[in-house]
């Protein structure tokens, strides 16, 4: 991986300080970081899988939509926010990285710099639970 744009950087550098779950991939969907509270809830902190890349991380969770359906890793919002440069929401239930199955919101947002150039994009998510999706 060559240089990060300082843009990666300073996400990153915010969400190891905040306690919303965040989780972050480069332009090219290498996984650059999730912070604690994502850890907690994937099942397994940053450093016991990273770097990777979001297809391979991705194939490591069982993704299913409310009715079951498992849901391939390019319909995931932060697949959607990095190819159509828009921001993308859904609710899934996710088998997670410790075996357990938690119902996760999901909002992605595109990381667009300066002159427009994509660097990345970062997801927001939180337990569901039962009502939390949004």
């Amino acid at each position: 991986m060559g240089t990060v744009p300082i843009e990666l950087v300073l996400v990153r550098q915010a969400a190891e300080y905040l306690t919303q779950a965040i989780f972050l991939v480069d332009e090219g969907g290498t996984v650059l970081f999730f912070n604690e509270a994502a850890a907690a809830l994937l099942g397994r902190p940053f450093e016991d899988v990273a770097p990777q890349n979001i297809a391979d991380w991705l194939d490591q969770l069982e993704i299913c939509d409310g009715d079951g359906r498992p849901v391939p890793g390019t319909a995931v919002p932060i697949a959607q926010a990095r190819r159509d440069r828009r921001p993308a929401h859904a609710v899934y239930e996710v088998r997670c990285l410790d075996g357990e199955v938690r119902r996760l919101a999901i909002t992605s947002v595109p990381l667009i710099g300066q002159g427009g150039v994509l660097h990345g994009a970062m997801s927001l998510m939180w337990d569901a639970g039962g009502d939390g999706g949004l």
